[in-house]
């Protein structure tokens, strides 16, 4: 049928387009909202990341904040199949992103 007119249904692209929106530009998202039980215990021998900060001697705010980054990179490596903290962080905030976009 030549000529014949053909509806295209865009409201899930356009639903997508929405959420894509609404969490693009910086964003502030707390640890653990990334570094949540399931990553955790996905990518090292952790149940969650209480567990993981307390085995690399980290218990408060504080002693993170003053925790050296070179300490925490090589707690890492040792820990997880990332090579610092900076990879476990962003592989982290991919997969936030992901479960956001509802991929």
């Amino acid at each position: 049928m030549l000529g014949s007119n053909i509806h295209i249904d865009m409201s899930g692209l356009e639903k997508f387009a929405k959420k894509v929106d609404s969490i693009s530009g910086q964003r502030k998202v707390q640890m653990q909202e990334l570094l949540t039980d399931r990553f955790i215990s996905s990518h090292s021998k952790y149940n969650n990341l209480n567990s993981f900060m307390s085995a690399c001697g980290i218990h408060t705010a504080e002693e993170f904040k003053a925790f050296p980054d070179d300490a925490m990179d090589s707690f890492v490596k040792s820990n997880t199949k990332f090579s610092s903290w900076k990879e476990m962080l962003s592989s982290a905030g991919a997969e936030y992103y992901k479960e956001q976009l509802g991929l």
